[in-house]
């Protein structure tokens, strides 16, 4: 089976399908970051009204 060089177009095609599977990635990981850090701050949140109501 032989293989052809890719022409200008199917180059530029392919690296199109990456650039947009990259930005997907990116934008998945970003979200969970997101969600990551909302949860830990919520978590810490609850921790120092907890201290601050027993303080009281």
């Amino acid at each position: 089976m032989s293989t052809r060089p890719l022409n200008d177009d199917e180059v530029l095609t392919e690296l199109n399908k990456m650039v947009a599977f990259i930005k997907r990635e990116a934008l998945e990981k970003a979200r969970e970051i997101k969600i990551k850090a909302d949860e830990e701050f919520a978590i810490e949140k609850a921790k120092l009204v907890k201290q601050e109501q027993q303080a009281v």
